[in-house]
């Protein structure tokens, strides 16, 4: 997959967001794709279970928010997706297409760090997970600001076990740890915590039922929406309380295919 790429397609678009002065940061974001992307959202056997087509939707959802989100960052100079599946190709002055090397999560993040500093070796670059569906630009701000006095930062997700992001300063050699228990892996391999809120939507990766439910609740970007729309997942008008709770796993509104749940 080569530079550039064409329009992300009817599920939604990226905006154009022009190159600050002020930017600093190369932002890479690794896309698996493909049917068995987000596998853990596929949820229970039975009537609520969520199949291939329907995640890779959701997840392209999930990329494409993730990616507008990031894209409005003054602080991000520019955003390498890596990923091998065409849907996720998308435009902009900041986006560049990579292919995947195809070994892995972190094989993906390795390419994608070394092509940035190929591109220019004096800027720091971070990596962020591509399922942050609620990502706002000024919180991936107050974790770059953070991250360039330190040579490797980390941010963990909600749960304080996983990683949402990762970052390293020119020439501080980075060996990315994403998937089980990748908070502890990272903080061993010498990266610094970064102390990012609980509320940050940084830290709002969606791997299952509950975290769409939860991600939702926070405020999900254009494209998710439109994923959960046309699957008959949410609503187009819901009435939103903010005082209810989510529902446990077995009483999830996905998995129940409630399109009239309060909560979505």
């Amino acid at each position: 997959m080569t530079n550039g790429g064409s329009p992300a397609g009817p599920s939604g678009g990226t905006p154009s967001y022009p190159a600050s002065q002020n930017a600093t940061w190369s932002l890479i974001v690794p896309f698996k794709g493909g049917p068995s992307a987000k596998s853990r959202l596929q949820g229970h056997s039975g009537t609520g279970k969520i199949g291939p087509a329907l995640r890779h939707e959701l997840a392209l959802g999930f990329l494409r928010d993730t990616v507008t989100a990031a894209a409005a960052a003054a602080s991000v100079r520019r955003i390498i997706i890596v990923s091998s599946d065409p849907a996720a190709v998308m435009n902009g002055p900041k986006i560049l297409m990579l292919a995947d090397p195809g070994q892995g999560l972190n094989a993906a993040v390795d390419a994608g760090f070394a092509f940035a500093r190929s591109l220019t070796s004096g800027i720091p670059v971070a990596a962020i997970t591509a399922d942050l569906p609620s990502l706002a630009a000024a919180d991936l701000e107050y974790a770059l600001e953070y991250a360039k006095h330190h040579p490797l930062t980390i941010v963990q997700d909600r749960a304080g076990t996983g990683t949402t992001m990762i970052s390293a300063r020119p020439g501080v050699r980075v060996h990315p740890l994403f998937g089980h228990r990748s908070r502890d892996a990272h903080l061993a391999a010498c990266h610094i915590l970064s102390p990012i809120p609980h509320r940050s939507t940084l830290r709002a990766d969606v791997d299952t039922l509950d975290d769409l439910a939860a991600a939702v609740r926070i405020g999900v970007g254009d494209n998710t929406r439109a994923a959960l729309i046309a699957s008959g997942l949410l609503s187009p008008h819901p009435t939103l309380d903010a005082d209810r709770p989510l529902s446990r796993s077995s009483e999830n509104p996905i998995v129940q295919r409630k399109s009239s749940c309060p909560v979505f």
